[in-house]
């Protein structure tokens, strides 16, 4: 046994020293004055200090450090998405209980996150070693589906296994988006290529489930492991979410991967407006300018200047003033306009009724309808006073009120995407139609509502119950956001789908979906069909414009959400390794690097993580590893462990040594003073 010399001193090291000194000293003073120092009582002394520093001998025993071994269990997206979370505990618990047999093992314990969409365990590994010193790592194991990222930059020179939560072969089947639909004009058709991949599958043809927002959901087959074109017919210039889900093979690992959602949208060259304005008057050019500066819109104006009573001496090829053509515009050609707009509409050229029940009729079917009112409507000579009135969401005649007033937001108008957002450093108006509703109130003036928007059967109408709009386009008082609002209420009314005052906006966490809603306050109910799951919301009774809910915990894979007029999709889990790749169980990620590494194996123990793991060992040479094994390198590096102290020289012979150059110098002192006398 090995041994070293050692040291435990009686007194402080700085007493020693100092005895040392005074002693050295007087030795130096004698020699100084009479010419000799007695050896005898250097001797003595010098046995005294190795007396009092007190040397050792002690024994070491070399013993090899404790082996460190990595336990790293992966709880990434993948592992929960096809319903590993179970396994990876049982698995755990019976290797460490196998590798606790085993005194001269050391267990540290690393994890993936569940919040991790993608895994990478090199950097699992690196998080791990950080703490510890890398020559006492004996190996690493990962509890794991194999599913990660990496690449070389796993490699490690110590063993890494694999302990994989499933079974080899599994089944499992993803769909690939190759190429999302173009634009297309309205009654065209839009192509999704798509592609159905499986694996371990024997079926050559796929079940695809095919949902468009708003419309019954159908089934087509597609052939398997082919690209394959989707053909869907454009129906609206909205924004059309599709979710195209594959029905679950027998006995498929996941349906987490099954689904993808893209977009249809139709594109309609240009929109057509009709604006019918009254007696000239300094708003006209407001409303002109602002259709006129959209490239999107074809601005048909005409404008009542006269009524038939109204007495002309001209002669007739002398007015320069074209008839206004009513029959052409309100019979003819009115379904080919996209908003109609009556600003200070005065009825007072005898048009047929027949045309306002046109006009009412175009509205029911799915038209747009904006109406600025004025002086004639107090009257009783404007809208109302035709065929109009059907659809005219208001409970009274108007009465028009002179007054200076600033708009203001309703709590509706809040929420309502036409008025939401709206920069309001807003000037004053100075004239309101006083009257009152049970539709949708926007905006008020003073308490009096200003803007209205309704929907009326398919189409909708926004009635803005003053003149003096254009104040704000002028700049009076400050202006105010004149352009946004009309243009706003104008798209909206033409149901422009980035406007659109019913939606549902979705977010999906790792453990929870967050659904959004908003909304006019007429929302009963929301369905909520998730793959395991089907849900009934409904909002609360002070909830009446926007709510919001979250479900918890939600299982992986394709949600729809919808209202009676809103629709949304969304695949939870549909991030990183979760989407659009296959999560069967593999250990193709680890094992190409490790058999050109510090090696390892892999073993399938089943989806609940309770099969038979190899016979556990240290190996001195990688090389002679078996395949069924778990092993690990074994390490060079040691500890001292000191195991027994004892004394250099015993005490006692300390003693008689120091006692015997005591005597030898007393004697010879003696001696040498008889010789003086």
């Amino acid at each position: 046994m090995p041994f070293v010399i050692g040291t435990s001193p009686i007194l402080p090291m700085p007493i020693i020293l100092g005895f040392i000194f005074v002693f050295l000293a007087i030795q130096i003073f004698a020699f100084s004055n009479f010419k000799k120092i007695n050896i005898f009582h250097v001797f003595a002394f010098f046995i005294m200090v190795i007396f009092a520093i007190n040397p050792q001998i002690i024994n070491i025993l070399k013993k090899d450090r404790p082996q460190k071994i990595i336990i790293v269990k992966d709880y990434s997206a993948s592992m929960i998405a096809s319903g590993r979370f179970n396994g990876i505990n049982n698995a755990a618990n019976d290797l460490k209980n196998k590798i606790k047999k085993n005194k001269n093992y050391e267990i540290i314990e690393g994890e993936i996150s569940n919040v991790s969409q993608v895994t990478s365990f090199a950097n699992a590994l690196e998080q791990v070693e950080n703490n510890i010193d890398k020559n006492e790592i004996g190996g690493a194991i990962f509890i794991t589906d194999g599913i990660g990222i990496d690449k070389n930059e796993i490699a490690r020179p110590y063993p890494i296994h694999q302990i994989l939560i499933g079974n080899e072969n599994e089944k499992d089947a993803y769909i690939e988006l190759i190429e999302a639909p173009k634009p297309n004009k309205i009654s065209e058709t839009a192509k999704a290529k798509i592609i159905v991949k499986t694996k371990n599958i024997d079926d050559k043809i796929a079940r695809l489930n095919i949902s468009l927002a708003g419309f019954a959901p159908y089934q087509i087959n597609v052939p398997t492991n082919k690209e394959y074109d989707i053909e869907f017919k454009i129906q609206s210039s909205a924004i059309t979410p599709v979710a195209i889900e594959i029905l679950p093979f027998d006995n498929e690992i996941s349906v987490a991967n099954n689904a993808i959602i893209t977009n249809i949208e139709g594109i309609q060259d240009r929109l057509r407006v009709l604006l019918v304005t009254g007696e000239p008057y300094e708003g006209t050019r407001a409303w002109r300018n602002l259709f006129k500066s959209d490239p999107a819109i074809d601005l048909v104006h005409f404008t009542i200047l006269r009524s038939p009573e109204k007495e002309d001496y001209a002669n007739e090829e002398e007015v320069s003033l074209i008839p206004f053509p009513t029959e052409e515009l309100f019979i003819d050609k009115l379904s080919e306009f996209d908003l109609v707009v009556f600003d200070r509409f005065q009825n007072l050229v005898g048009l047929r009724d027949e045309y306002f029940q046109n006009v009412t009729r175009y509205v029911k079917d799915g038209g747009a309808l904006l109406v600025a009112f004025g002086p004639k409507d107090a009257e009783g000579k404007g809208v109302l006073s035709t065929s109009l009135n059907e659809i005219i969401p208001i409970n009274q005649p108007p009465e028009m009120i002179d007054g200076d007033f600033k708009p203001s937001l309703t709590e509706q108008g809040m929420h309502h995407p036409i008025t939401q957002n709206l920069n309001q450093k807003w000037g004053k108006w100075d004239r309101i139609f006083k009257t009152t509703t049970n539709a949708n109130v926007l905006m008020n003036g003073g308490e009096n509502p200003l803007l209205i928007v309704n929907q009326v059967e398919d189409g909708r109408i926004a009635l803005i119950l003053s003149d003096k709009s254009w104040y704000w386009q002028r700049g009076f008082d400050g202006g105010g956001p004149f352009r946004e609002l009309i243009g706003r209420t104008a798209h909206w009314l033409m149901k422009d789908p980035a406007l659109s005052d019913k939606y549902i906006k979705l977010k999906d966490d790792i453990n929870s979906i967050k659904i959004d809603y908003f909304g006019d306050g007429s929302l009963q109910e929301m369905r909520v069909i998730g793959p395991k799951q089907n849900l009934e919301i409904s909002p609360n009774e002070n909830e009446k414009f926007q709510f919001s809910r979250t479900i918890n915990n939600p299982d992986f894979g394709l949600y729809k959400i919808a209202t009676d007029d809103a629709y949304g999709f969304i695949i939870h889990g549909a991030k990183g390794e979760t989407y659009n790749s296959f999560l069967s169980a593999s250990p193709n990620t680890i094992k190409n690097v490790a058999n050109h590494n510090g090696g390892g194996n892999y073993f399938y123990i089943g989806i609940d993580g309770k099969g038979q793991i190899g016979e556990i060992t240290t190996i001195d040479n990688l090389l002679f590893a078996k395949a069924n094994q778990i092993f690990f390198r074994k390490n060079k590096n040691s500890q001292d462990i000191e195991t027994a102290r004892r004394p250099f020289i015993p005490q006692s012979l300390y003693a008689a040594i120091m006692a015997l150059f005591l005597i030898i110098a007393y004697a010879g002192r003696k001696l040498f003073r008889q010789n003086l006398d």
